[in-house]
């Protein structure tokens, strides 16, 4: 399965794990989904981060 991740799951995944949803986090380590991170999303992050 092939996955595109919102911001707001990214900025979860990497810093806030424990808000995911089990079958979030069942879905995001399945070797067999291939996920991706729009461009656009790293962009909205950007002035986030900094």
């Amino acid at each position: 399965m092939r996955v595109l991740l919102d911001s707001d799951v990214v900025v979860n995944w990497v810093g806030f794990p424990h808000l995911l949803k089990a079958n979030t986090i069942a879905l995001l380590t399945n070797p067999e989904t291939e996920v991706f991170i729009s461009p656009v999303s790293i962009w909205e992050l950007g002035p986030k981060v900094i």
